[in-house]
């Protein structure tokens, strides 16, 4: 959220003047202004959301030339870095990926054990 659109959100909501205040100050506390925090900044310029195969063509090479050419594309508009995600445990993906030089960035696994489904208070 950008501080600078507080005043025309908190009118769209009909907050009052302290409603806005009290949310202003708890952001800036939070989050401090208008930079974005570093686990919302994009790790790189171009993001390649999905890359899927079929389970019957997997394991011919489609894989990798869809990506070999998403990458040239990426290239020829100028773009240095290109990220792409792989749910954790998605060994084959993985694979694929760093085998055309991508190469692991940021990992983040959250795990619950069976017995702690409870909500946690704070």
């Amino acid at each position: 959220m950008r501080l600078s659109r507080l005043e025309a959100i908190a009118q769209e909501l009909k907050w009052s003047p302290k409603t806005t205040t009290a949310f202003h100050n708890r952001y800036m506390e939070l989050w401090g202004g208008d930079l974005q925090p570093f686990f919302l900044t994009p790790q790189a310029s171009w993001i390649i959301e999905n890359v899927a195969v079929l389970p019957e063509a997997r394991g011919r090479g489609f894989g990798k030339a869809l990506l070999r050419a998403l990458l040239e594309k990426g290239q020829s508009q100028q773009h240095t870095f290109a990220g792409i995600m792989v749910i954790n445990g998605n060994n084959v993906a993985r694979h694929t990926y760093e085998s055309i030089g991508f190469k692991p960035y940021q990992t983040f696994v959250f795990r619950i054990s069976r017995g702690d489904r409870s909500p946690r208070k704070s």
